[in-house]
């Protein structure tokens, strides 16, 4: 049956925005690397939206505008955690921006409280080990400090070590 799927995702026609594949073998071996998690163009522009809005906006600020946070919060719930703050992360601003998000225990505590939930919705279902390797390489930080993370649920810790690395 898995020969069968490959050899039918063997001709997928490139799609926009999309890595093409061409070949069988390319498809099986890139099932389970992290780069092949979905991370859609309007996915980054609604991720740096809200954590943007998050970071700029004052308290009241962000009372008023917490219905449209929520419903694009909503659109990309889907998005694994791990691509989720590799894009973060990976970018200086938003980096810049998960600083400023620290410095409010009332955003910072909203933040790690949604994140939290989607980290173990995906350990529950051992969806994060896969992961690491590609994860910890392209944002350059220590595989064995984030499986120590990972392994203990510590998702708030997780945070702040990806915000504590240069």
């Amino acid at each position: 049956m898995i020969a069968i799927i490959a050899c039918l995702l063997a001709v997928i026609v490139t799609i926009p925005g999309r890595i093409q594949v061409s070949h069988a073998e390319e498809i099986m071996e890139s099932k389970g690397s992290f780069f092949s998690l979905p991370l859609e163009e309007w996915e980054q522009k609604a991720i740096r939206n809200i954590i943007c809005t998050m970071a700029e906006k004052n308290l009241l600020q962000l009372g008023l505008e917490k219905k449209t946070l929520k419903k694009k919060g909503k659109k990309i719930n889907h998005v694994h955690p791990l691509r989720f703050v590799d894009y973060i992360f990976s970018d200086p601003h938003l980096k810049k921006c998960m600083q400023q998000i620290k410095k409010s225990s009332f955003k910072w505590n909203g933040f790690v409280r949604g994140f939290s939930g989607r980290m173990m919705e995906e350990a529950v279902k051992d969806n994060l080990r896969p992961y690491i390797p590609e994860f910890s390489e392209h944002l350059a930080v220590n595989q064995e400090n984030l499986k120590i993370y990972i392994d203990n649920k510590d998702w708030e810790g997780l945070l702040k070590y990806l915000l504590t690395n240069p």
